[in-house]
């Protein structure tokens, strides 16, 4: 104390160490408060496990993404082989396994070949070879679908298997 004065020496320099305090704590019983030590570990142990749940997370529905896709890319390969071929059932089906790396596609239910007339956005059942309205002539039209059950890996989002399916339609004629 000088002139009446606290005088409050900091450490400083390269040799200075706060012992696990923050620089102005005092030593008392309330000083495991002022304590900083550990405090990123504990920050890191909260926080890992959220982060993880979350990574976990985007992983499933990015598994599950892909999965949709191959579906959808099976049925569309199927009606590129009823495009080419014709409707032939097996040859269809085969597309269905020789498509993608996802071995589990079935096609189900079976390829379906029917006539009608476009209408909006809907086809309209109707005799083939018969004349639609503006004088189009009725299409044949092939119809696939694909399906595959996904079982979750971790659980997290989704907690029980569940079927994927894809479909697609097309004129053959």
């Amino acid at each position: 104390m000088r002139n009446g004065r606290v005088q409050i020496r900091r450490a400083s320099g390269l040799g200075a160490r706060s012992h696990g305090r923050d620089e102005g704590c005092v030593a008392r019983h309330a000083d495991a408060l002022c304590c900083t030590r550990g405090a990123a570990a504990i920050e890191f142990a909260l926080v890992v496990p959220v982060m993880l749940l979350l990574l976990l997370g985007l992983i499933e529905m990015g598994i599950v993404f892909m999965h949709q896709v191959q579906v959808e890319t099976a049925a569309q390969a199927e009606i590129a082989r009823a495009e080419q071929d014709g409707f032939d059932i097996p040859a269809i089906n085969t597309a269905v396994t020789t498509s993608t790396a996802l071995t589990a596609i079935q096609p189900i239910p079976a390829p379906t070949q029917s006539c009608g007339c476009i209408s909006g956005t809907t086809i309209v059942a109707a005799s083939c070879g018969s004349t639609c309205t503006g004088g189009i002539t009725a299409g044949t039209y092939v119809t696939v679908n694909t399906r595959t059950t996904y079982t979750p890996l971790f659980g997290l989002i989704y907690t029980s298997p569940f079927t994927l399916t894809g479909k697609a339609v097309s004129r053959i004629q």
